[in-house]
């Protein structure tokens, strides 16, 4: 799949001074989707829903608020749904099957090194890939804990990007600008481990 998609308006929308012919689209980043699940609400109604297309084809293109009320709603679902379109990167130990779902392919290394295509820079942090290892318990409640009782899309992407960040130990700051699709991968990966669940100890279980 292109990491870019320029969609041409014809005809250009203009609002006061301001006037857009084209919406340049990238990968969005995972911060971009949590600012823009801001704007779900707890029914998923359909104003809600409209309002977060919107707020992320905003975020990753930065076209004026006014600008992007006037552009026809085929046009914005279009480009929302093909920012939505990212499968997750997949770690060592997993592949998609035929339907493509993700299932395990063999053993889970301890160890990821994920390369990203480009680096990501946050304050005076650069990152050009995510050391990755089993996380610890404390990360994972840590991680968790934002989710609440009643964890959201939102939330849980939250709980990805917390976990991303503590087990590598890069700022969240930094993970925020990283492509929603691959912290989504990481946290897959981390999760893993969990899901798994592989004895560690020959000792026997309590009676």
């Amino acid at each position: 799949m292109s990491q870019t998609w320029t969609i041409e308006l014809d005809p250009a929308v203009e609002h006061e001074s301001k006037r857009c012919a084209e919406l340049k689209l990238r990968p969005p980043s995972a911060g971009e989707m949590l600012k823009a699940l801001e704007k779900l609400d707890a029914a998923h109604s359909p104003a809600s829903r409209a309002a977060v297309d919107a707020a992320l084809v905003r975020a990753v293109t930065g076209v004026d608020e006014k600008l992007l009320d006037q552009l026809d709603r085929h046009v914005v679902l279009a480009a929302s749904s093909w920012l939505n379109s990212f499968e997750p990167v997949l770690g060592p130990g997993f592949e998609r099957d035929e339907k493509g779902t993700v299932v395990r392919s063999g053993p889970q290394p301890r160890e990821w090194v994920l390369a990203l295509d480009e680096v990501v820079s946050y304050g005076d942090n650069a990152c050009a890939e995510l050391s990755l290892r089993p996380p610890r318990q404390g990360e994972m409640q840590k991680s968790l804990a934002v989710a609440t009782a009643a964890p959201t899309i939102r939330t849980m992407l939250l709980s990805q990007v917390m976990l991303v960040s503590l087990v590598s130990g890069q700022p969240r700051g930094v993970v925020e600008r990283i492509p929603h699709h691959v912290v989504a991968g990481a946290a897959t990966w981390l999760q893993g481990f969990t899901l798994a669940s592989p004895a560690t100890t020959t000792s026997s279980s309590p009676a």
